[in-house]
């Protein structure tokens, strides 16, 4: 049987190995989008790209691999907007909380694919990945988080970097926590809705816009 990739050229040069692996990620991504993360196993990404299962390991050292820097690229995305649109606050009139929370809470739901991916990190993602891998991806993440704790505590002064730091990670945890509990699977949707208990499902915006709120409001009580 012949190999799947010598329809396309073995990757040699390190732009070629770039390049290929742009679009292993591309393919996983594609298939996250398209039946979330079950549809994006090693042999479905494969076929999307065009190689053998066996030649994706040329580029990821597993499927975990693949989906952290999946995660990452979604991360850094959402915080490059968020950055953007919090800087644009700065230096005009009083910024409330809310506004900062609506800004937070609306950039991240409007990413399905990473509420997706920061919801399986701790269970699924974060295994059968190398303690180099492991600390370069939460570096990388932990530094973005930096970012943006600097400019909420710019434009929120009563907000100091150390407790805007703190309330991002505790905000991101119940973000990635509330992601499934807001997207049911289509049986609970309808256990629900048999049982009358719409009032309580709330929308996953409306959700994480209100965590946000209250543990803005927490940090900024403790000085």
């Amino acid at each position: 049987m012949s190999d799947p990739e010598t329809t396309w050229q073995r990757a040699r040069s390190p732009e070629q190995i770039a390049e290929r692996r742009a679009d292993i990620l591309r393919a996983a991504g594609e298939l996250i989008d398209e039946g979330g993360l079950d549809s994006a196993g090693l042999n479905a990404i494969a076929r999307r790209v065009g190689l053998s299962k066996a030649n994706l390991y040329r580029y990821f050292e597993s499927r975990e691999a693949i989906l952290l820097d999946l995660t990452l690229a979604a991360f850094h995305s959402w915080c490059d907007q968020v950055i953007q649109e919090l800087s644009d606050l700065a230096g005009g009139t009083r910024v409330s909380i809310e506004t900062v929370a609506s800004t937070l809470a609306k950039r991240y739901a409007q990413r399905p694919r990473l509420g997706i991916l920061v919801h399986a990190l701790p269970g699924i993602i974060e295994h059968n990945i190398s303690l180099e891998t492991a600390i370069d991806f939460k570096a990388n993440a932990f530094e973005q988080l930096q970012q943006i704790a600097k400019r909420l505590s710019d434009i929120l002064p009563e907000l100091s970097e150390p407790n805007a730091t703190q309330f991002l990670w505790l905000w991101s945890t119940a973000a990635s926590g509330a992601w499934p509990h807001c997207h049911p699977h289509p049986i609970i949707q309808q256990a629900i809705n048999h049982l009358g208990m719409e009032a309580m499902a709330k929308g996953y915006e409306e959700t994480i816009h209100q965590f946000a709120v209250s543990l803005l409001r927490e940090q900024i009580n403790h000085g």
